[in-house]
């Protein structure tokens, strides 16, 4: 299987440039996950992206979409969440929907 981790973090590096559109931009590392603010209210230009891999434990998936929920509804914008697929575990990744879901989020890809 090929090395999953150059595209994944260039993901995060591109997706970092959305954080310098405007003076209420910003981004933050938290753990497990880094969160993406271009301080508009567009969630194409706002995400959290996980920057490990989550654990067999489906709630340490659900604790990162929770920092995530809080920071950016604490600033009033819609986001999206990027997951990469090689970063969750079978179990999780079956249930990613189902996560997702509870925490208001639909997956589409």
């Amino acid at each position: 299987m090929p090395d999953f981790r150059p595209v994944e973090e260039n993901l995060r590096a591109a997706m970092r440039l959305f954080s310098l559109s405007g003076a209420a931009g910003e981004s933050r590392d938290m753990p497990g996950v880094t969160l993406v603010s271009s301080g508009f209210d567009h969630a194409m230009f706002n995400s959290a992206m996980l920057t490990s891999c989550v654990p067999g434990e489906h709630g340490d998936l659900d604790r990162r979409i929770a920092i995530a929920k809080v920071f950016f509804g604490a600033r009033g914008l819609g986001w999206s969440l990027w997951l990469c697929q090689d970063l969750l575990d079978r179990a999780t990744r079956r249930r990613a929907g189902v996560l997702c879901g509870a925490r208001g989020l639909r997956l589409v890809a």
